[in-house]
Parts: structure tokens; C-alpha cells; sequence
């Protein structure tokens, strides 16, 4: 068990751990995810992860189960789910230029490979993109190239 810095949602059974730094819209897309998107919060701020057998567990501390901070409003009450599988790692990051069309990229956690995707946060479009990695990963959509 370990805990990371970072949020978490789940999206129908299926977690995605959103990283970056401070400051860097992690809550933000976490909030946009659960309202627009029907996710259910599992951990703002910081996730305890565990390996169960071959999968990768996210949950919260329990100290700040179902909240979240919406920036210049407050910590709120959410919705949220216990725990989740892990299905998808999304690195938020706008010092970097983006590759338009990157390779296929993978942390590795306890020994468990997850699929990682680098978007820039405060594009419009990044919470669908989001999604839309999520659909990849499952299978519901096909990634040509």
C-alpha cells in the first residue's frame, strides 16, 4: 500500500488517477469529470493505492472521503465510490510541449503496467480527451494510429 499525491474518479467501474503539480487543474478536471461525465469522485488530493492480485486499487484516506476543492469556492461534498481499478493514469502538464501524435506510454506501479497519457490541462477539450483514452483502453473505441 502507498499513497500518491493526486486525484481520482471513476468512470462505470473503471479509475483514473490524474497527476500534476500544484496548482496544475487536477480538482478542476476531477469536478468537470463528475459533472459533466458522471464519474464519482474517489480521492482529491491524495490516493492510497493497493495491489490486488493483478490489478492496481485506488481509494482515499479516509480523512477526506467524498470531498473535493473547487478552487476560489471551498471544500464541498461529493458523491463518491469507496474504490475503484485503476484503468488509466492521465499526466497533467503544461510545461512541456505535447507530441500531437505520441506513442503509446505506461507507468509502471508495484509491478503493474497502467496507460498514460499526457494532456494539457487547461485545454477545453481535455476532460473529453480523457474519456476518450479511458474508451481506448477499455476497448469501446479503436485507436488506429
Amino acid at each position: 500500500m502507498q499513497t500518491i499525491y493526486g486525484n481520482c474518479v471513476d468512470i462505470n467501474g473503471s479509475g483514473i488517477i490524474l497527476l500534476g503539480k500544484s496548482g496544475s487543474g487536477k480538482s478542476d478536471i476531477t469536478y468537470r469529470l463528475i459533472n459533466n461525465h458522471g464519474a464519482k469522485l474517489v480521492s482529491d488530493d491524495h490516493i492510497v493505492i493497493e495491489k490486488n492480485d493483478n490489478h492496481l486499487i485506488a481509494k482515499s484516506v479516509e480523512s477526506i472521503k467524498g470531498l473535493i476543492e473547487v478552487r476560489n469556492i471551498g471544500i464541498i461534498k461529493t458523491d463518491y465510490v469507496e474504490k475503484t481499478n485503476i484503468k488509466l493514469v492521465v499526466e497533467l502538464d503544461i510545461d512541456d510541449e505535447l507530441t500531437r501524435m505520441p506513442e503509446d506510454d505506461f507507468i509502471e506501479v508495484n509491478g503493474i503496467k497502467i496507460k498514460k497519457i499526457k494532456l494539457n490541462p487547461f485545454e477545453q477539450s481535455t476532460e473529453l480527451k480523457i474519456v476518450t483514452g479511458l474508451k481506448i483502453e477499455l476497448g469501446d473505441i479503436e485507436k488506429i494510429s
